[in-house]
């Protein structure tokens, strides 16, 4: 298992970044955002080569496949970068489990909508929550004093899993300068605000207006249509699946990343429901290959089950150790 880290050291001449993975981090000048670091995935590596959109990066089947990781290998190739500061910037360092949740724009307003660092941290953390919290949500945030680089205040606020949302309102008191940034296996993910009494009833009090009803032999007619055409697309679905199932295979990024082989149709019908399953998983990592080859592992040809194979034995041929 690896993970990732977003590291900033503040010093007086300005501000350095150290980075592997797909955790982020921004600078908020004014009403602007600005991301300082490139995530290390393959959706990534797609949207540079301009093979992925970027507004659909986000839904992708992989979005998950890091290439670069802490943990993993005895050495790690990290991005680093110095970064000028300015007098009023904030700079935030999050995980992915707040960006696919919150966009840019959201982020700039949430923590322009707060007097201090550590009540906006709470707020970006709650309202990645209240969007879904698909994954753990890390949020530091911390700004640079007039004429100094050094840290003005800074608010860590990790979501870990543990207790209740009360109790993550007493981690925050009296925060200091955070040690480090974990990376939780669990989040805490808040209930949609709920709908009060008042709005129920409004919404009661507004009935649709009612219209004569169908008599009975048209209300009968319409459920065997509605029944009959449902048959004939589940039926249609399922020979689809059937046949991709037996009859086609493509090569892809598999669990932890590693090249695999798969029976099937590269589509997934819902969460969890997919219409493959992976045959042959080999020990390359889709990180030891080429940006090239990388990006080609999302091209998903539908092929033979031994022509896969032979590209998949390439990769393991040509793969850097």
């Amino acid at each position: 298992m690896g993970t990732t880290v977003t590291a900033v050291l503040v010093e007086r001449d300005g501000i350095a970044i150290g980075h592997v993975g797909d955790s982020r981090a921004y600078r908020i000048r004014g009403g602007s955002i600005d991301q300082l670091t490139q995530d290390h995935s393959l959706v990534a590596d797609l949207v540079r080569s301009g093979r992925l959109r970027p507004e659909d990066a986000d839904q992708h089947s992989q979005r998950n496949v890091i290439t670069r990781a802490l943990g993993t290998d005895a050495e790690v190739d990290v991005d680093t970068a110095e970064i000028d500061a300015e007098a009023g910037d904030i700079f935030l360092l999050c995980s992915d489990g707040l960006t696919t949740m919150v966009g840019d724009e959201d982020i700039v307003r949430i923590v322009h909508e707060h007097k201090n660092l550590e009540s906006a941290a709470k707020a970006l953390v709650k309202a990645a929550n209240r969007r879904g919290g698909e994954d753990n949500v890390t949020v530091v945030l911390f700004a640079v004093e007039s004429g100094s680089p050094a840290l003005e205040k800074t608010a860590q606020l990790n979501t870990d899993g543990q207790g209740t949302a009360e109790d993550l309102e007493d981690t925050l008191s009296g925060l200091q300068a955070p040690t480090q940034v974990s990376r939780p296996e669990e989040t805490v993910i808040e209930p949609p605000a709920e709908r009060t009494e008042a709005g129920w009833e409004a919404v009661q009090e507004k009935p649709a207006p009612r219209t004569a009803s169908p008599g009975p032999e048209r209300r009968v007619a319409r459920r065997l249509i509605l029944v009959l055409t449902a048959l004939v697309v589940v039926t249609l679905i399922f020979l689809l699946a059937l046949w991709g199932l037996t009859n086609s295979h493509f090569v892809g990024a598999g669990d932890g990343g590693r090249v695999a082989v798969f029976q099937g149709l590269p589509y997934d019908l819902a969460p969890g429901v997919s219409l493959y399953r992976a045959r042959y998983t080999s020990d390359v990592r889709a990180a030891q290959l080429s940006q090239e080859e990388r990006v080609a592992l999302f091209d998903h040809d539908l092929t033979s089950y031994d022509a896969a194979r032979d590209r998949v034995d390439e990769y393991e041929g040509a793969a850097v150790p």
